[in-house]
């Protein structure tokens, strides 16, 4: 009986070391809020060994899927009386849930980042699944140590082992893989976002639209108009309903305003420009009559999870379906990349493409061209224009260039503020590419297509 006193002993230990692993689990879920959501996603209740961390992970998770932020979640757990912790968890020692909650602020606090912290899930996980094997195996001792009589062969056994086994490896072995028949049967009765078109009959005649889930790049050299045309198609899917979030870091709001007016009304709006009586009736009109869902961000992206958490809220709490990014270039994230702009690019674009599919929406960023277009002499732009990464073509699921083509010197005299863009649509994953002309009013900031 020595044996199972000794496999008891050990059990009792190994516990104690899942229980810390399992509070350094919390600790990082408690530091940030995407964290917490990983882990939310991560992890299920009966993962947890200690029943205090099992209570307090429910609490957690069940909060994020409210869209509640982490520091509200901290305020609630930090509220519950000690004497209230023993009623909710019984049968353990006396508890300072207080003190516990405080412990978990500073448990990661030296060495914080998400890779460590979906590794510390991952490993909450393995441990569950290891004390189900040691669970099962003592069971198997048991079974053969204290019956009188072994009444089952060894086959039998052998049997029982390995189909638990099996059911073990499953939870391990989550990404399996599925029978081509079964996904392609998944694929075509399960419900599908329908694209939002663009409002470009011609261009979306190519593409068939912006795809939920895509991230889409539109490209241009400085003063292209890639800003413009991209606030066309973002008022152009306001027609049809469609929420919008544009995220300006060239613009200001002002700016931003007139251009919309100008867009709306096709009257010229700008700074230097006295607002008279029928501008002013014009935007009142405009105001009045118009429910464009488009909401309007100047501030700058320093972080990708804080990107992340605010349009996962505005998904949940608005139902928000494109993001546009004016432009890519210009963000800047407060993490550390060593100066190198075209690893900081790659996990921008790479973080960007999984939201766009985690949340179902459609993201569309602007990017500069490089400088080595200029050495061309046909200057028409291609995908490796795309300023500062190549990753910006590779995780793009369509790539859509402006270009300025030369006006013959033959040609008749138009409007001054009349030019044809050339719309190319360099890369399209899901269709043909292909290219389309448009017309640009720059007094209106306003594309046209002409036939």
């Amino acid at each position: 009986m020595h044996l199972i006193e000794d496999i008891a002993i050990k059990q009792e230990e190994l516990l104690g070391q899942h229980a810390e692993v399992e509070k350094r689990a919390l600790g990082y879920m408690f530091m940030d809020d995407k964290a917490a959501i990983i882990g939310s996603k991560t992890l299920i209740e009966k993962y947890f060994v200690h029943p205090l961390n099992e209570y307090i992970f429910t609490v957690i998770k069940q909060n994020i899927n409210k869209d509640e932020v982490i520091e509200k979640i901290q305020t609630i757990l930090l509220g519950i009386h000690d004497t209230d912790w023993e009623k909710l968890i019984p049968n353990q020692p006396i508890i300072e849930g207080r003190k516990y909650i405080r412990d978990l602020f500073i448990i990661n606090i030296d060495f914080f980042a998400h890779g460590y912290a979906e590794e510390i899930f991952a490993l909450v996980r393995d441990q569950y699944v290891q004390r189900q094997i040691i669970k099962d195996h003592i069971q198997r001792i048991n079974t053969i140590l204290l019956t009188t009589s072994l009444s089952r062969g060894t086959s039998d056994l052998l049997q029982d082992i390995s189909v638990k086994a099996e059911t073990l490896l499953d939870l391990v072995d989550s990404e399996s893989g599925i029978l081509c028949k079964d996904m392609i049967y998944k694929t075509i009765n399960e419900k599908r976002l329908p694209p939002i078109p663009t409002g470009y009959k011609h261009l979306d005649n190519i593409i068939g639209g912006f795809i939920p889930t895509n991230l889409i790049t539109i490209g241009g050299a400085p003063g292209s108009g890639k800003s413009a045309f991209a606030l066309n198609i973002a008022l152009n899917m306001c027609n049809e309903g469609i929420k919008i979030a544009f995220w300006s870091f060239e613009m200001n709001e002002q700016e931003i305003s007139y251009r919309i007016l100008a867009i709306r009304t096709s009257l010229s709006f700008s700074y230097s420009k006295v607002i008279d009586e029928a501008h002013y009736n014009a935007a009142r009109k405009y105001l009045n009559d118009m429910d464009d869902q488009l909401i309007v961000l100047t501030t700058a992206i320093g972080s990708m999870d804080t990107f992340y958490l605010h349009c996962r809220n505005l998904k949940n709490k608005w139902g928000l379906q494109v993001v546009f990014i004016d432009y890519l270039q210009l963000i800047h994230l407060h993490q550390n990349f060593g100066n190198n702009r075209v690893k900081e690019i790659a996990y921008i674009t790479n973080m960007l493409k999984k939201f766009a599919q985690e949340l179902g929406i459609v993201i569309v960023i602007l990017s500069q061209f490089s400088k080595e277009i200029t050495k061309r002499p046909d200057a028409i732009p291609c995908l490796a224009d795309l300023k500062d990464s190549s990753s910006i073509e590779q995780d793009s699921n369509i790539v859509i260039l402006l270009h300025k083509p030369p006006i013959p010197t033959d040609a008749p005299i138009r409007y001054a503020d009349n030019d044809t863009i050339d719309i190319i649509v360099a890369k399209n994953r899901s269709g043909r590419k292909g290219k389309i002309s448009l017309e640009f009013r720059g007094d209106l900031t306003k594309f046209i297509e002409t036939c």
